[in-house]
């Protein structure tokens, strides 16, 4: 949770790793089925949408971070209105709505909101509440 993948692959590259294409990997994931459901979806965009506001704001100014709040609302309701327009084509509007999951993610992260837990609870915890991590400044 947290956005760990995302921190780690964004310092890799920082650092001057590469990442390659392998056209010939084979790759397989059994998916819950409650994760194959749009609202699942939606949760998992949103949370996306929080990390990927952590990692673009991360040591810069103020400034920046008011910025990039106001171009992720700009572009969820630019997002939603696309998919009120698209309404009648399931997976156009469906497309649209996640797209816009992850800027008021984005936007949610940049105001001060707390991030969302999607994956629930580690392991060795008793309690099956969802958690919250702590808020990224």
């Amino acid at each position: 949770g947290d956005g760990e993948d995302s921190a780690f692959f964004a310092g890799f590259l920082a650092a001057g790793g590469k990442i390659a294409f392998a056209p010939l990997a084979v790759v397989h994931e059994t998916v819950p089925s409650d994760r194959a459901r749009l609202a699942w979806l939606l949760r998992r965009r949103y949370r996306m949408g929080q990390t990927h506001a952590s990692l673009i704001v991360q040591g810069r100014p103020r400034a920046r971070r008011i910025r990039a709040a106001g171009m992720a609302v700009a572009k969820a309701l630019a997002c939603g209105g696309l998919a009120v327009v698209g309404a009648a084509r399931p997976a156009w509007r469906n497309r649209q709505l996640m797209r816009a999951a992850l800027h008021v993610g984005a936007a949610a992260h940049l105001g001060g909101a707390r991030q969302i837990e999607i994956y629930g609870t580690a392991p060795d915890r008793s309690d099956t509440e969802p958690r919250s991590g702590p808020k990224e400044s």
